[in-house]
Order: C-alpha cells, then structure tokens, then sequence
C-alpha cells in the first residue's frame, strides 16, 4: 500500500510531519515515500 499525497502541500505536511498520515508498509515502501517526497519538496 502506497501512502497518498494529494497535493504539493500535502507532501510537504507528510514530509514535515515526518510520515504522521503513514499506515504499516514495508519499510522499501516508506524509504521512496520520504524520497520522492523530498524531491518535490526541494523542487517546490
């Protein structure tokens, strides 16, 4: 299961909040998660 992020600004609360909406995933999951957060974070 993917965590969802609708909007820029839902990635930056998900990345700043450091995963507060994240359900159980696998670990591989929750690392590209916070990566590809970050890189729209960092590109916004």
């Amino acid at each position: 299961m993917r965590l969802a992020a609708d909007t820029p600004g839902e990635i930056k609360r998900w990345v700043l909040g450091f995963g507060t909406r994240a359900r159980v995933v696998e670990p591989q999951t929750l690392t590209d998660d916070i990566q590809a957060g970050l890189k729209i974070y960092e590109n916004s």
